[in-house]
Formats: C-alpha cells, structure tokens, sequence
C-alpha cells in the first residue's frame, strides 16, 4: 500500500519562486515598479516605468508601461528562454513596450529581450513553421544595467511603439499579400492608410459575378474602382483600415510594367512603348492611344489547349498626343502585319481580330480628311468604334481619294405613294441637279454639294423620286454639326426623308416619309418635256 504524503512544492515551482523574487529585488534596483496580474493572460508583470528627479534622490512616475514575461533556471551551462506557440502569440499581441527576461539563478544575472524587429520576425517565423516551441539562448539576450536603461529609454517611447506596430501589421498583410507593403501618415486629427501590394488584383476580393467588370478596369484604366459592385477590399486591408482608424486609403498596386512592342509589315518596322496588364491568366499589352491587345494562357477546350485572342479599343484617362512615332507604328496595322513581343514571341496582327489590320489605313485615312476639310478633329483610337465615324470615312475616303461618285453612291428611291410600285413602271424625267449630301465629322457638319443629272420618276405627273446619273461636279460647305442619322444622307426636298449612304448602291428602294423635316433641300431644275405636262 503506497505511503500517503502532503502536498509538495517541484523544483520547477521553487526555481520560478525564486527567480520572482530575485527578478522584484532587480525591477527596483532598474527604475521598474512590479505589478502581477491577478490572471496571467500572456505577461508576467506590468511594471511601471520610473525615472530620477532632477536634484533628488526620488523617482517619478514615466507614464509608461513595461510588459514583462519572465523565465528563471536554477543553473545551466547553456541557458536559455523556451517559448510555446501561445507564448509568442501573446508576446506578439502587445500594444506597449515589452521585454523578456531570463533569470540565471547560479550567477545572480539578469538577461534581457526588449521585443523589437528582430524578435517580432524571430517570432513570426516560429508561427509561420511547425515547431511546438521555439528555443532563444541568453547568449542572445543583453545584461548590465547600463545597457537596460540606455535600451529602455527609447522602447518606452510612444512614437519608437507606432514604428513597432506598423511592423508588426505589415507581418499581419504580408502573410495574406506576400509582397505587400503598409505604411501609415498620421496627424494629430486623422490617419491616412497606404497600401502597396504585388499587383492590384491582389488589394480585392472579386465576385464571379463582377469579374468581367473588374477585368475591364484592370486592361483598360489600370485600376479597379472600389465601389463597382461585388467588388471588395482584402480582408486584411479592411482589418488594417479599422485597426490604425484610417479617414482614407491609398492603395498603389503594379499592374504592369512598360515593354517595348514592335510591329513589322513587308520590310517595314516601327516599334512603340506598352504596359503589360495582368489579370487571372491573361496579359494585355495596352498602348495610351487607347489600344489592348490581350491574349490567354492555353486553355483546354474541345479542340485541346488554345490560346484567346482579342483586341478593344478604349478611351484613355488622357488624352494622347499623336507624335510621329505613333503615326509610325499605327500605320503598319495592316494586313498581313505582325506583332513581335518582348520575349520574341511573333504573331500575326489578325489572331488578335480582322479589323485590326485596317487601323493603318483609317488613320492615314482620316489625318487626310482633316487636311482635306481643314479641321482638327483630335483623332483618338477610339472613334474607329464610333459608327458615324466609321460611316463618314468611308464616305469621304470613297468621295475624296478614290474618286467614286454621288451617283455611285446614292440610293435611287421612290417616296410615297409610289413607293410600292416597279420602276420600270413609272415614266422619268431627266433634271438638272444640285443635291446636298450632309456628313458630320465628329464635331464638324459638312455639306457636299453634288452638281449633276438624274431621273426624276413621275406619278400621276408627279415627282416621287429620284435616279443620280452622272456627278459633273461638287463643292464642300462645312457647317455646324447636324441632328441625323449616323450615316451621310443624300437630302432631296425638305419634308422627303433623308436617303442614307450606307454602301454602293444597288437597285431602287422604297422610302415611307419618317416626320422628319430637313434643315435645306437640293436645287432641282427639270428639263421641258412637251409630251408631259410639268406639276
């Protein structure tokens, strides 16, 4: 039968009474005022901080706080403090300065560790791996009282702690955004945040749903706006904002960086400067005219691993001015081109879509126009998506440059009640004609005034509509902007509708009044015919 026994203190317990009570005796002797929690939730001792009267022997209250975790051995040859997970996380939790302190009971040391950046990575290195504890010898700690007051000095400084925490929330976001950066700009009313992260997809959180918006932003403006819906900031960033009170944030993020392209068509070549974008597995290379070309990284589809390609034109934050480099490099867009990368990667401009490939010829195009007309219409890359653009260019390029003709161009029509009946049914008229063609040039209306002959059909003596034959010349007015379609029209009587000049013309089309009343009207002469009588 075992022999009972009373309660016993361990030599763990007596060695850590000891070394309390040796720690006190030191505290005083250091300028430090003890005060044990009555729950040890993480530290060992507050103390309070003295310092010294100037001419008296007395000690005065700092204001400051030193947190102060304590371990003692009794005797070693290699002493040394041990900490468990829980010890490193409730070290790294605290707000005001804070100190390890190893006790060597045998030679009557104290050693100490002020927590700075050392230690705070020291520590969150131990977190970040696996081990149960984490072992830091005194040979890494500091003794001697001179050396502890020079050091508590500046630890109990409010502004060194600011530095500390600022350190220790970096810890905090760069384990959530590697690469990421946290900086803060404070006065005595308000705190701005800044956040510097890898890449700018990185500062948010993106629902499926806002995906293609976010994408959108990141290719084309080189941000993503906060408040786009099913967008939002890190979790981490958020925590940051409400932990340092933050009024703002300012967030930087790298999108891209700036390569060179180069483009080649025959034996020419020009080259220009673009910023890689990145979002998920797609690159755009984005040049400030407003252009991006985007590609994937392969994707497994039905046909196996393909690459996307696509290309948009966008307005840019700013506006660009069109040097001779530029007009250089956007006037080899043509067929047949192709796009050399940076890594030497070639591919021919049309995989990233047909129409690129006509960019060269409609800015040559419309440079021209604006010479022609005597305008400065500031060109962007983006108007080529405009479709009255497109459609006056055209217009002007097939009129101007490639000497087709009005009467090339102008629908032959019939108008009302005629409208549904056969041509070839209707007698006609030859007349004399100087027909007004209203185009607008972005911000510049422009008439061509068409001097020619046509075929006027007769109903019931009447004219309902017009055949152009032969242009025998033509002049240009330009006026301010007109209220029509998108499309050049061909402008007849003022209360007949407008004919649209959308391509070459084929055949007769029958036209129905649309209400709408025209600014001018052509000048029709008709020719005297005895076997009609005029109306």
């Amino acid at each position: 039968m075992p022999e009972d026994r009373g309660k016993r203190v361990s030599f763990a317990q007596q060695v850590g009474e000891e070394g309390e009570t040796f720690f006190a005796h030191w505290a005083t002797k250091h300028r430090l005022t003890l005060s044990k929690p009555v729950r040890d939730i993480g530290l060992d001792y507050l103390c309070q901080v003295l310092a010294p009267v100037k001419g008296s022997k007395s000690l005065e209250g700092t204001g400051s706080v030193l947190g102060a975790q304590c371990k003692a051995v009794a005797k070693s040859k290699h002493p040394r403090i041990i900490l468990e997970r829980i010890d490193a996380v409730d070290i790294l939790r605290q707000n005001q300065a804070t100190c390890l302190f190893g006790v060597q009971l045998d030679t009557g040391k104290v050693f100490f560790l002020f927590l700075d950046f050392w230690l705070m990575d020291k520590l969150k290195a131990f977190l970040d791996g696996t081990n149960a504890t984490l072992t830091i010898p005194y040979s890494d700690l500091y003794t001697g009282t001179k050396v502890f007051l020079e050091q508590l000095a500046p630890f109990i400084n409010p502004f060194v702690q600011n530095r500390l925490r600022l350190h220790r929330e970096n810890q905090r976001l760069r384990r959530a955004i590697p690469g990421s950066v946290f900086s803060l700009r404070s006065s005595n009313t308000e705190s701005i945040a800044h956040v510097q992260v890898p890449r700018l997809t990185q500062a948010y959180v993106i629902d499926p749903g806002a995906s293609v918006s976010a994408r959108l932003q990141i290719f084309e403006r080189g941000y993503i706006d906060p408040n786009t819906q099913g967008v939002s900031l890190h979790p981490e960033i958020e925590r940051l904002l409400r932990q340092t009170d933050s009024r703002a944030l300012l967030l930087q993020g790298i999108v891209g960086a700036f390569v060179t392209v180069r483009i080649q068509a025959g034996d020419q070549e020009a080259s220009a400067e673009f910023e890689v974008r990145l979002f998920d597995d797609e690159t755009s290379f984005v040049h400030k005219a407003g252009l991006r070309l985007t590609f994937s990284a392969a994707r497994k589809d039905s046909r196996g691993y393909i690459h996307q390609f696509e290309f948009n034109l966008f307005d840019p934050d700013e506006p660009f001015s069109w040097d001779s480099n530029a007009v250089e490099f956007f006037a080899l867009f043509k067929p047949d081109a192709k796009i050399i990368l940076p890594s030497g990667s070639e591919f021919p401009l049309k995989m990233f879509g047909q129409s690129v490939e006509q960019f060269g010829f409609a800015i040559e195009t419309f440079k021209k126009i604006d010479e022609g007309l005597e305008t400065d219409s500031s060109f962007a890359l983006v108007d080529l998506k405009d479709e009255e653009v497109a459609n006056s260019l055209n217009f002007f390029n097939a009129f101007f440059f490639e000497n087709i003709t009005a009467d090339q161009m102008v629908q032959a029509f019939l108008f009302g009640p005629a409208a549904d009946m056969r041509p070839e049914d209707l007698v006609t008229e030859r007349v004399d004609i100087r027909l007004p063609i209203a185009v607008n040039w972005k911000s510049t209306g422009a008439v061509v005034w068409i001097d020619g002959e046509a075929d006027a059909f007769l109903f019931d003596k009447k004219l309902c509509g017009f055949r152009l034959l032969q242009q025998n010349g033509w002049s240009v007015l330009k006026r301010e902007r007109f209220e029509k379609s998108v499309h050049p029209e061909a402008w007849f009587y003022e209360d007949w509708p407008p004919i649209p000049i959308a391509a070459l013309k084929v055949g007769v089309t029958n036209f129905t009044h649309e209400g709408r009343r025209l600014p001018f009207e052509a000048e029709i002469s008709r020719r005297p015919n005895p076997d009609l009588e005029q109306d």
